[in-house]
């Protein structure tokens, strides 16, 4: 999974590079708006959700950090939508697949290392 909160850290850095580009520049449409300046601050909150997520957590505090950010994903993909931030929208939706992804391919790993050991 580390890879996974890697890719997934990069990915809502360059949505929030996006986010904030949006906020600052009078080409956007959204520019100096409180949903352009939220939408920012929700990819930032992906990003360094994922950094902390590369931490050694106890188990519940993982799960509660992957549905958020998850959630966070989603929200902030949305968010984009509205403001009408196409590459936003889909730099923030890949971060989610990839974090369902991983979850999946990480469920599978464990079942199967589980049955190995059986």
């Amino acid at each position: 999974m580390r890879n996974v909160y890697l890719i997934v850290a990069v990915l809502a850095a360059v949505g929030a590079a996006l986010g904030l580009w949006a906020y600052l520049t009078s080409t956007s449409g959204v520019d100096g708006t409180s949903g352009a300046l939220i939408a920012f601050l929700g990819a930032l909150a992906v990003a360094l959700g994922a950094l902390v997520a590369l931490m050694d957590l106890p188990r519940w505090a993982q799960i509660t950090l992957d549905v958020l950010l998850v959630l966070g994903a989603v929200l902030t993909a949305v968010a984009a939508w509205f403001l009408m931030q196409t590459f936003f929208t889909i730099v923030m939706a890949l971060a989610a697949i990839v974090l369902c992804a991983g979850f999946v391919v990480a469920g599978r790993n464990s079942k199967h290392h589980g049955e190995a050991g059986a």
